[in-house]
């Protein structure tokens, strides 16, 4: 169980996603399938924070960065602080925007620590018809700043192509 005043675990939360998304009748669409499916991926992230100990009722949806109009896909409400979530689906073939915008969006999480009572910020990202290599190069470039921590990339469900990325950061000198 989390511990109410403790960052969330990305290695633990990246083991409970994959156990739980293959034990979905649509993983394997989902899986295999050149699209992306960020919504579907937001929405089943929820199970998995609820196993890692993680109260429905401080989950949401509706975040708001500081000093902008821009939202967060999801926020975790602990004890300690929040916890913000960006997710990205990346296919091959279907992300010119997707791969401009992105590192924005990460440098905006990583300004975001420590302001607004946030702990930690988590940044997850799937690759779709990518080869390993590729996506490993990808994912090195998208989390070359040295106060990323990063699980992956790994297969999400076994036997299909689809790769997942967890990265998180957080406040200096806790947890």
């Amino acid at each position: 169980m989390l511990n109410a005043s403790t960052y969330i675990d990305i290695d633990r939360l990246t083991a409970i996603f994959q156990s739980h998304v293959a034990s979905l009748e649509s993983a394997g669409f989902v899986c295999s399938c050149h699209a992306a499916f960020e919504s579907w991926f937001r929405v089943e992230l929820v199970p998995a924070l609820k196993k890692l100990g993680v109260a429905e009722d401080k989950i949401h949806t509706d975040f708001t960065y500081p000093s902008s109009k821009s939202k967060a896909d999801l926020v975790v409400y602990l004890a300690g602080g929040k916890t913000i979530f960006e997710l990205k689906c990346f296919v091959s073939g279907q992300e010119s925007n997707k791969r401009n915008a992105f590192p924005i969006q990460l440098n905006r999480l990583l300004g975001s620590i420590g302001n607004n009572e946030i702990i930690q910020v988590i940044a997850l990202t799937t690759y779709i018809g990518y080869a390993s290599d590729t996506v490993t190069r990808r994912m090195q470039n998208l989390f070359r700043d040295s106060r990323w921590n990063v699980v992956g990339p790994c297969h999400l469900v076994k036997n299909y192509p689809l790769q997942i990325c967890v990265a998180d950061s957080r406040v200096e000198g806790r947890g």
